[in-house]
């Protein structure tokens, strides 16, 4: 959740659905946990430079068909207040279901458990990230 009306996710999680879901507070995806919900999207926007062969510009916004109330299960991410400041050095924390095992393409990762996982991650320089991960 980027505010109570869109969702920020990666593109390739909506790639080529005309219509989609988005269940808020879900900590695992094997159970129902107290206060989940789910909620039509109406709205799919993907980053127009998106292709599922490279791996840039991997993102989308949704937007729900209607506002959330936040609680205590469901809240907005902390985005940075000033977008024009340098971040290089800080610390940003990423969360998912996704692959966790190192390994490219999908070849050699392997998937958690079904439980929402956080790690945090040094923010590095554009450059040095092209340079980690686009061949």
């Amino acid at each position: 959740m980027i505010s109570n009306r869109y969702v920020l996710t990666a593109a390739h999680c909506v790639a080529n659905r005309a219509k989609t879901t988005v269940i808020l507070g879900d900590h695992h995806c094997e159970e129902y946990d107290n206060g989940e919900m789910s909620l039509a999207v109406k709205r799919i926007v993907m980053h127009p430079n998106y292709t599922d062969s490279i791996d840039q510009a991997d993102f989308a916004v949704l937007t729900l068909e209607k506002p959330v109330k936040f609680s205590s299960t469901i809240l907005p991410a902390c985005l940075p207040t000033t977008p024009s400041k340098d971040y290089t050095g800080w610390t940003a924390t990423a969360s998912g279901w996704g692959l966790m095992s190192p390994g490219y393409y999908g070849y050699g990762l392997t998937s958690n458990n079904g439980t929402l996982m956080e790690v945090d991650l040094k923010v590095i320089e554009d450059e040095a990230c092209i340079g980690e991960w686009v061949a």
